[in-house]
């Protein structure tokens, strides 16, 4: 009988062991999720910001390209032959196509076919 005593002790030992090891990796994984939590409300927060700014600068840029139809062609085409091809681009194609016409018509002929030949692709 003693022998099962010290057995059934020795088993309960055991287990207790094993609940110990159980709790404590049950905290390693609570202490994980709530530094997740807290990088995952960060990241939120930084898409939030990012998403704000996208939206500033889509209406800063919709201002410039107001302003560019509002400008005569000659002035625009003298412009946006100084800029880069990218932002060039960018401008041109948001721009209406009336607009578009009377500002590549602005343009030497050389610039007209590289710009047309950009907004095409």
């Amino acid at each position: 009988m003693e022998e099962r005593v010290i057995s059934l002790q020795a088993e309960i030992q055991e287990k207790e062991a094993q609940l110990f090891e159980v709790q404590d990796e049950l905290t390693k994984v609570k202490d994980s999720n709530e530094t997740l939590e807290i990088e995952k409300e960060k990241l939120n927060e930084e898409i939030e910001k990012l998403k704000l700014a996208q939206s500033e600068s889509k209406r800063d840029f919709k201002e410039i390209v107001t302003t560019y139809e509002q400008m005569s062609a000659k002035s625009s085409a003298r412009v946006i032959t100084k800029m880069g091809d990218a932002e060039a681009v960018q401008i041109l194609s948001s721009l209406k196509p009336a607009t578009l016409a009377a500002i590549l018509e602005k343009m030497s002929p050389e610039d007209a076919a590289k710009y047309t030949s950009m907004l095409t692709k």
